[in-house]
């Protein structure tokens, strides 16, 4: 192999592309919950629980957003 050989394979290693192989990132699920009563930990954490048990992990792959409506029946339209 003479220098002009060494010289065109090293440009074409140079502009060749290079292929990344990149990890694909789990899809993240979003719960809503939506409650007429009092604000309630319980519920969010039990229902938590029984999706860990599933293979969903919050904070991981799932989100859980919780509004509550303290009562107040008007307060569901906007919530």
């Amino acid at each position: 192999m003479n220098r002009r050989d060494l010289l065109i394979l090293g440009g074409v290693a140079a502009v060749r592309p290079r292929t990344v192989l990149a990890q694909q990132s789990e899809k993240t699920y979003r719960l809503g919950f939506l409650g007429f009563g009092a604000r309630d930990t319980s519920t969010i954490e039990g229902l938590g629980a029984a999706l860990e048990r599933r293979g969903y992990s919050v904070g991981n792959n799932l989100l859980i957003e919780a509004r509550y409506a303290e009562g107040r029946l008007d307060r569901l339209p906007g919530l």
